[in-house]
């Protein structure tokens, strides 16, 4: 059974799934047991008849509401939709919410150091789960940092943001007893000293 309305409001993979678990314990509809549809069944419901382009709508069986939004070029579009398959094995995602830590390091860190270490919080953490296990993934150079984001997962939802402050105060305390550098952001100043000016003389 799928809800014909959708969340109307923009959220990203982890806050979708707190919203469904958010439905359950409402009993939304009458009902307990909603997920997040799995790629093939979310592709069950895609219409290509339909389009912005020749309908004017979004590529989805009609029978659902759709939400509109502003995309980032300023104009006016629909949204695109998550399913429990999105980023990795969710074969547990009606038990388990994912939780993201994002970390910067200083560009000197070793980064399989910084790894191991965000990795060694999560499993010593109690509330993380150790099936599926949580992993770090290296997502990029910053201005004046490298980033990292630790991923695990959680069976309280409710508790999300207690256990996120409580990973951050165990990374601080990791990287510290390991010398990991959190970088400042940085700024180069250059600075052009103007010539002196001398006052012309008469011949």
């Amino acid at each position: 059974m799928w809800s014909q309305d959708e969340s109307a409001s923009e959220l990203n993979w982890e806050e979708a799934l707190t919203w469904v678990q958010q439905k359950n314990r409402e009993n939304y509809l009458g009902h307990s047991d909603w997920r997040l549809p799995n790629i093939k069944e979310l592709q069950s419901i895609v219409d290509y008849s339909r389009s912005p382009e020749t309908t004017g709508s979004a590529a989805i069986d009609p029978i659902f509401y759709t939400t509109l939004i502003v995309n980032e070029a300023g104009q006016i579009d629909y949204p695109f939709y998550w399913s429990s398959t999105t980023q990795a094995d969710w074969t547990l995602s009606d038990q388990y919410v994912g939780i993201k830590i994002p970390v910067k390091v200083a560009y000197d860190s070793d980064i399989p150091c910084v790894m191991q270490a965000l990795l060694e919080c999560a499993q010593e953490h109690t509330q993380v789960a150790e099936h599926p296990e949580p992993h770090a993934l290296f997502i990029g150079f910053g201005e004046s940092s490298i980033n990292i984001e630790l991923r695990g997962w959680i069976s309280e939802v409710d508790g999300m943001d207690q256990i996120r402050s409580e990973l951050y105060q165990e990374i601080d305390q990791k990287f510290r007893s390991s010398n990991i550098q959190v970088p400042f952001p940085q700024q180069d100043l250059y600075v052009q000293m103007a010539q002196e000016l001398v006052p012309a003389t008469g011949c």
